[in-house]
Formats: structure tokens, sequence, C-alpha cells
């Protein structure tokens, strides 16, 4: 047995989605003694009870609850509102709702409330990925599994959960827990700017604990140090950021792993996006939305007609993933390129910056199916100029992350990054004007915190209005 995370044949250490039953715990058998009956002793394999979670011959449940919730608030569940990926797009310029539902075109519209119900299965899910990561981790802390691979990516899946947490949602997302006891421990609303340190706290810990462990630990090593410099990018430390990012190998990948199996392990955006044809693809989107149709980075494809009768017009459907199994990139060498590129711009380094924004382009996009069969990795000739003062140059530089980052739940970040800054003005980024279904657009640039959170006695609303960046 290899205990390790990385699927056989493959090059790259994932986080893997699996149902919390017999597959996943007998894929995840590493983690604790083999002993088949014991690490399959859970009553219900779909549901981790306290007493479950407590119990560290559990530990393979445990830790696949945790990674399986963290891939559901990436890309979602069937028939459901699809995950961070398509509700980050929608309220950006990198989808368009092609469907009926109404809670839908307001986050479209950049105009959707706290009662809107399109949130609830991203923001759930990332909070209960959070949340399960740190009891696993302080279960693992108890165990011979201590300052393991897998402990190690818990950490991780808690700094990447709050970070998308903090650059997608408005200010004031709180961090509650549910005890070993099952007791449910509200906690304060957290400002963007603290759920951000926070995410970076629960960074470092993966990066010491995966740095103990040598090249066992370099995967889990380089995706918290990609995921420290893009929290620090948000936070505008770019000289830290740029270090850091650095110190991450050209070739790094590391994918979140979704199967066609069961509808619980779909990846969503391809199944409710391309099959259903609920969510499309429009250049331009509110006049100032990006043009996606051919680049080589953002393959789209004619769909027949939309699955609101045309009203959107013919459906133009994604081609980044082109099955329920696609894997979704998480962190990358290229992204770490991509900051460094920022970082070296933001310091008037205009040479570095254009040497870095062409490292990226040569080190490429993945495209394509499952990692690392059915992928191609998609580079560009380097570009002779990025513009001709800093102004153009920045609009270069948000346009090839958004590009090579397109439908990785990267654009709202990258366009709040691009207005708080940068200094772009809202209404020059963001979609704006008469929504093709009727309508303006709104002022938003971040998803409102579900009502269902009033449920915690802490949370009074968003700290600050989601217009604000």
């Amino acid at each position: 047995m290899q205990n390790r995370i990385v699927t056989p044949g493959r090059s790259h250490g994932l986080l893997r989605r699996r149902a919390l039953g017999l597959a996943a715990a007998a894929a995840l058998l590493p983690l604790a003694a083999c002993n088949l009956d014991e690490a399959l002793s859970v009553k219900d394999p779909y549901t981790v009870t306290p007493p479950v979670a407590r119990d560290t011959v559990n530990l393979p449940n445990t830790y696949a609850g945790a990674v399986a919730r963290f891939a559901t608030g990436i890309s979602g569940r069937q028939n459901r509102e699809g995950g961070l990926i398509l509700q980050s797009g929608t309220l950006a310029d990198e989808l368009i709702d092609t469907d009926g539902f109404a809670t839908r075109q307001a986050i479209d519209r950049r105009a959707a409330g706290e009662s809107n119900a399109a949130t609830l299965d991203p923001y759930t899910y990332l909070q209960r990925a959070r949340a399960e990561a740190v009891n696993a981790s302080d279960l693992f802390a108890t165990t011979s599994q201590n300052g393991s691979v897998e402990h190690a990516n818990l950490y991780n899946i808690v700094g990447y959960s709050e970070l998308l947490l903090a650059e997608n949602f408005c200010s004031g997302v709180p961090l509650s827990l549910v005890d070993v006891n099952g007791q449910f421990l509200p906690g304060a609303q957290q400002s963007t700017s603290a759920l951000v340190d926070s995410a970076i706290v629960a960074f470092q810990q993966a990066a010491t604990m995966a740095g103990a462990l040598g090249a066992d630990g370099a995967a889990q090593l380089n995706l918290a140090r990609v995921g420290m410099a893009r929290a620090m990018s948000f936070q505008g430390r770019y000289t830290e950021a740029a270090a850091i990012a650095a110190q991450v190998p050209d070739n790094f990948r590391f994918f979140v792993e979704y199967d066609a199996a069961t509808q619980n392990t779909y990846n969503v955006v391809f199944q409710i996006g391309n099959e259903e044809k609920r969510w499309g693809v429009r250049d331009n989107e509110g006049t100032n939305g990006l043009v996606w149709t051919g680049d080589p980075r953002t393959p789209t494809a004619p769909n027949g007609t939309a699955n609101d009768g045309g009203v959107t017009g013919p459906h133009i459907a994604q081609r980044k993933y082109t099955s329920r199994s696609s894997d979704v990139l998480l962190a990358s060498g290229m992204e770490a390129r991509y900051i460094q590129a920022e970082a070296a711009l933001k310091a008037g380094q205009t040479g570095p910056f254009l040497t870095f924004l062409n490292q990226a382009r040569a080190i490429g996009t993945p495209i394509g199916g499952t990692t690392p069969t059915g992928v191609t990795i998609v580079t560009l000739p380097a570009l002779a100029t990025a513009g001709a003062d800093a102004t153009a140059m920045a609009r270069t530089l948000f346009s090839e992350r958004a590009h090579s980052l397109w439908l990785t739940a990267h654009r709202v970040g990258d366009l709040r990054r691009q207005e708080r800054n940068f200094g772009f003005p809202q209404n020059t980024i963001w979609p704006i004007g008469a929504d093709v279904r009727g309508g303006q657009y709104g002022t938003d640039v971040s998803l409102t915190i579900p009502q269902e959170e009033r449920n915690n006695p802490s949370f009074t609303g968003c700290l600050a209005p989601p217009s604000t960046a």
C-alpha cells in the first residue's frame, strides 16, 4: 500500500472526491491500519456523525468527508446550484445563466439579496469542508498519522475554503464549528481581511507539515505556497506573495478530482452546463465582459438552444471541461508566475512583469478530462509587449489570468483586486447596462452570505455591502 493520495499512474497529488461510502474508505485505507473490517465499521457510511468522527479507527471516512465537501463546494452536485465555479462565474463575466431560474438570473445581474437560494450550496459546502477539515486535523494529531501528507492536505482544505469564501462572499463570514459531541459552536463574523489572515495561517501550517516530509510532501507544500501567495496578493502584500510564489516550480499542477461514477461526484460545470444547458458562455457580457470564444485556453462550442428556449440566444457551451469526470485545476506553477507578474507590475518592474507573463503562457493551461489522461496543455507564444503604460499592462495581466484560469473560481477575486488594488472603476470592468432578459445590471461585486446563516446568533448580515470590493 502507498500512503499517498495520488491515484496510481498520476503524477500530481489530488484532492480526492468520493462518496463517503465503501469506495471512499477502500481508496483511503493507507491512512489507517490495514484492517478492512475496522476501516469500514461505519453504520451510516454517508454521514460522518460525531461519534464516528472522533473514533480514530474511522480516519479514512473522516478524511474523505472533508475532501468530498470541498470538491462539492467547488463544482457542485447534480440538479443543485452547481458550486462556486458556476455561481462566481455567473456573477462575473465568465458565464451567463441560460435557464429560467430567477435566483440565478439575479446573481447574473449582480443584484442578488440575502434570500437568494442559489448561493447556499457553494457557501454551505465550503463551510462544511472547512469545519470537517478542522475537526479531522485535530483528530489526526492524536494518531500515528500526525504530520502525514493527508494531515497537511486537511490544513490546505481549511486554507482554500476560507480564501474562496473571502474572495467570493461579502465581508462578515462567520467561522463556526460542530464539536465532537455534535454541539454547534457559532463563530464570530470575520471581516474579509481577517478571513484571509485565517486562511494564511492554515496554509502556513500545511507548509510546515508538508515541508518536513521531504519529497513526499512536495505537492502539499507547493499547494500551500500557491494558496499563501494568492491570499497575500488579495491583501495587496505583493512583495511577500512574490517571494513565496517564486518557490513553486513551473511544472506544478494540483487538481480537484471528479468522477462520473455517481451523480454526487460529477463535475457539474459540465453536467449542468453542457448537458442540461443551464449555463452558457457570452462574449462581452454587459459591455465590459471579456471575449472568450476564439482563445484556445477558453474553448467553446455551439450547443443548440439554451434551456430558457432561446431567450439568451443560442447556447454556447464551455469546452474546458469535456466530461462529468473532468478534474479542476486548483493551483499551479502557471498561477505562481502570474502572481509574480502582478507583484512586478505593482513595483513598476515592467521588464520582469513581461517575463513572468510569458512564462505563464509557456507553462500552459490544462484543458480536457481526467488527469493526466485526456488533458491537453495549451501553450501560447510570447507577447512582444503587454501595453504602453501601467493601466494597459494591468488590463493585459487580468485578461491573461482570466483566460488561463477560466472557470476555476478565480475571476471574482481578480475583478475585486483589479478594482481595489489597481484603482479600476467598478463600471469599467464588471458587466453593466441592460440585461438581455430585461432589467439592468446592479452593483454587486461579491455573493451575499445566505440568509440561512441567520440561524447563527453571531451573524447580523454582511459587514459591508456586496458592492464593496
